[in-house]
């Protein structure tokens, strides 16, 4: 389950109780009152919550369920989606055999380590841009002398303006032993800006980034961190376009605990190495 729709099962089990207003779930849940805004309009998009009118305190918005939507279904649907997926992993594991993992094991005690892969923004916007929203369907990396690729299908969305000085775990996977990442690819599905309340599509002229990864040298578990170089352009009929291109440096910044939607702020370390690798001279082309 990822970490965006369990916010969203939060809040929607949070209103099944009673309206509430942003600032009352932020206060509830201990989220910004951006990320909750992010919530609400997704919410209300798909056609799981409405606005309260109240003729009396037009000032407050309040939010409930909408009549009809079927909120057990919802909260359900995600957790029994998954058990298929496990019983299948399951499968997968006893068919490969436990002669392989015993000698893979035995390999130094460990063949592999854990790769976290960061994500840091701080996008250029129109004025009044409440939230950009990226989805993204999967992560690759390519190890130095390897022409194969090592991909984390997990997939999420991340709220670009949530990371101006801040990194988020969007990704891990497990690398070989002593070895060097090379390349690393984010695969982008859609977007979208939250701009006056209001959600609008935004065209992805770039699906598949790829960058060079500097400094990947590793030791235990590593991290690589992916800096978006991301600007909104609006074209005169007023649609809205996603530019950007990317740069990677490995860092040491991080626990290998770190879960998936863990935030770090970036310290002078890791800005001096991501300045050093300069505008976009390790960016590569989207082919393979």
């Amino acid at each position: 389950m990822s970490k965006t729709w369990h916010t969203k099962k939060r809040i929607l089990k949070i209103l099944s109780k009673q309206a509430r207003t942003p600032g009352e779930i932020g206060k509830l849940l201990e989220l910004s009152p951006s990320t909750v805004s992010v919530h609400i309009a997704e919410l209300e998009g798909m056609g799981a919550i409405e606005r309260v009118e109240n003729n009396y305190v037009k000032r407050w918005k309040y939010y409930r369920i909408k009549q009809g939507f079927d909120i057990e279904k919802a909260i359900r649907v995600k957790e029994v989606n998954i058990i298929p997926l496990i019983l299948m992993g399951v499968a997968i594991v006893a068919f490969i055999g436990v002669g392989v993992f015993i000698g893979l094991v035995q390999h130094r005690g460990q063949v592999a380590t854990t790769l976290t892969i960061q994500l840091t923004d701080p996008p250029n916007v129109p004025n009044g841009t409440q939230g950009l929203l990226v989805s993204y369907s999967s992560i690759q990396v390519r190890m130095r002398g390897s022409s194969g690729w090592i991909t984390d299908n997990t997939t999420g969305i991340v709220n670009l303006m949530s990371l101006a000085n801040v990194s988020e775990v969007v990704g891990k996977l497990k690398v070989p032993v002593n070895a060097s990442v090379g390349v690393i690819r984010f695969n982008i599905t859609s977007a979208r800006i939250l701009i006056g309340n209001k959600t609008y599509n935004v065209d992805v002229l770039n699906h598949q980034l790829n960058a060079n990864v500097i400094g990947s040298g590793v030791s235990g578990n590593i991290s690589v961190l992916m800096d978006m170089n991301t600007k909104i352009a609006v074209a005169p009929n007023e649609t809205y376009m996603l530019v950007t291109s990317l740069k990677a440096v490995a860092v040491n910044n991080i626990d290998a605990n770190e879960q998936i939607g863990s935030t770090n702020q970036l310290n002078r370390s890791v800005k001096n190495k991501l300045n050093q690798i300069g505008g976009g001279n390790n960016i590569t082309s989207s082919g393979s």
